[in-house]
């Protein structure tokens, strides 16, 4: 099985190459912030333990809007093909959100 650090510089290598980004991407500009993004979720997330947006935000100070778009992000083939699992907390919009490493999905 590969480390969580082996994970991590896959996720860091993908948001430098410009996978996170679309028609808007900047490497210039964008890839270093985008990167530094990717690595703070990535290494808190990585723990499994599901988290709201606004608990993720408070961790990292990335904005939720972002955090969102990088937990999307990890679904992607070139970020590792991770699970990540949405669910309701409760009533009304809440949400939590979990990562689900890809060597733990083959292992369960």
């Amino acid at each position: 099985m590969r480390s969580a650090q082996v994970m991590l510089e896959r996720v860091l290598r993908a948001a430098e190459g410009g996978e996170v980004g679309g028609a808007t991407f900047d490497r210039v500009q964008d890839s270093r912030r985008l990167s530094g993004q990717c690595g703070r979720v990535f290494r808190l997330m990585s723990d499994g333990v599901p988290r709201t947006l606004q608990e993720i935000r408070d961790v990292t100070r990335d904005p939720e809007a972002s955090i969102s778009a990088r937990l999307r992000d990890f679904r992607k083939a070139a970020f590792g093909g991770h699970t990540v699992r949405c669910r309701r907390a409760g009533e009304g919009g809440l949400h939590t959100y979990q990562l689900i490493l890809k060597q733990e999905q083959v292992a369960s």
